[in-house]
């Protein structure tokens, strides 16, 4: 699952990073999956159910449990995260809404207690999970890489969505495992232009959606184990505390 949700905050990154100019505020995608898990997924999943339960059961584990109740509540969270994926529907798991905040060339994408800060200036990429006020650091966009065969395809189909007109752009690539994406794009949002963050060399985080014009109203992604869809359904523009960039006091570096 965590696979999924980094999939899918990056291509929400991706997408704003190349398209963000003189917006700031936040964007909200309202998503939806059916992303199901193999038997053999299913089985290492109950295995590791079966791990945590001793663990807690462990009597000097159960008195470090004791003393520290944030310690008790990340391992209860665990367990129950165990026994929801034992139905195999990953999709269940995904979060219902994913917001993503931008101002200048930062932005901030929460999904659930999982959150991408993305810093411009810096080029860094920052994974949190507020839940267990822990972070770590991604891959920055100059080493990630680009070798991947990609074939982006603007059709000639368009569609109003959610009073938005949009173009249908066919996005493919064959990496590890083949996976498609489809994107619905508009014009109709001004303040928001592709080319703003066209600097960064071959690797720079835009160079995906370097010949996608226009904003994504929604995003469809096809994987060998399901799919996921994500639709604008809020775009707000608004001050954008600098806070909400930065990793909060308290985390700890995994």
């Amino acid at each position: 699952m965590k696979k999924y949700l980094l999939m899918l905050a990056l291509c929400v990154l991706c997408v704003l990073v190349a398209s963000a100019q003189t917006f700031e505020g936040y964007v909200t995608w309202t998503t939806k999956s059916d992303i199901k898990m193999s038997d053999e997924q299913i089985q290492q999943m109950k295995d590791s159910k079966k791990q945590i339960e001793a663990q807690m059961n462990n009597p000097e584990f159960k008195k470090q449990m004791e003393k520290n109740p944030a310690l008790k509540d990340m391992m209860e969270k665990q367990l129950k995260t165990m026994e929801s994926y034992e139905s195999g529907n990953l999709g269940s798991m995904l979060p219902e809404k994913i917001t993503t905040r931008v101002k200048g060339n930062n932005t901030a994408t929460v999904m659930g207690d999982n959150i991408i800060i993305y810093r411009g200036g810096e080029n860094k990429i920052y994974s949190l999970n507020s839940a267990s006020k822990t972070y770590s650091e991604l891959p920055s966009s100059d080493n990630i890489s680009n070798e991947q065969n990609i074939k982006i395809t603007k059709t000639s189909e368009t569609a109003t969505i959610n009073s938005y007109k949009c173009t249908k752009y066919i996005i493919s690539y064959q990496g590890s495992e083949q996976m498609n994406q489809t994107l619905w794009v508009t014009k109709d949002i001004k303040d928001i232009s592709p080319s703003q963050f066209a600097g960064g060399g071959k690797n720079s985080m835009n160079w995906f959606y370097k010949d996608v014009d226009g904003f994504p109203v929604k995003i469809e992604i096809k994987t060998p184990q399901g799919n996921i869809s994500s639709e604008l359904t809020e775009l707000k523009r608004t001050r954008m505390p600098d806070s909400d960039f930065q990793i909060p006091a308290g985390y700890t570096k995994n």
